[in-house]
């Protein structure tokens, strides 16, 4: 039989004293402000609509929420982590609010229908905008986004510092130099 809801339930769907009965009767797992069914798989495309919550599909998922979507973090952080890209730049509607930030190609996956920064772009924002404190617990995240997209600590190093005008890139650089894996390598 062919269920009448998805994997992925919130207010829209259900009424908020259903969905909290449902969570409390073990049926549904609260997750990133919404609700998964307990038998959602564990794929990027169901974490990625968890955290995108059905906003427009220029809005992108990024940082940790993102860090999440691909499975190298345990939980999605309490508020997700969205932004727009600059060339979709809007002044009303559901972007409102979000920061704008600037892509490159391969920058951006698609995940069940929702924008993803890439494995790569990840590492290199998480190492770029995480305090220090942060930096420590998404060390393992950056080295798995990294063997996910591929790429040496190295290759990313190189990768980041042929950025120009990169908000926190001094900082990254020494960030990710400064990973185990990286070895004898150093920002230049």
């Amino acid at each position: 039989m062919t269920p009448l809801l998805g994997s992925v339930l919130d207010a829209s769907e259900l009424p908020l004293a259903e969905l909290q009965a449902a969570r409390l009767d073990g049926q549904l797992i609260p997750c990133a402000g919404r609700y998964l069914t307990i038998d959602a798989p564990d794929a990027a495309e169901v974490r990625a609509a968890v955290v995108h919550g059905g906003r427009s599909d220029r809005v992108i998922v990024e940082l940790r929420s993102a860090a999440w979507v691909h499975g190298v973090v345990l939980r999605p952080p309490a508020a997700p982590q969205l932004c727009v890209s600059v060339s979709a730049r809007t002044h009303r509607g559901p972007s409102a609010g979000l920061r704008e930030v600037r892509f490159e190609q391969g920058d951006l996956t698609k995940l069940g229908g929702v924008l993803v920064t890439s494995p790569l772009r990840t590492a290199l924002d998480l190492v770029r905008t995480a305090d220090d404190g942060e930096h420590d617990e998404d060390r393992d995240a950056v080295r798995e986004l990294l063997r996910l997209a591929g790429t040496t600590p190295g290759r990313a190093l190189e990768l980041l510092d042929a950025r120009r005008k990169l908000p926190g890139k001094a900082h990254a650089l020494r960030r990710l130099a400064a990973l185990d894996v990286v070895g004898t390598l150093s920002p230049r």
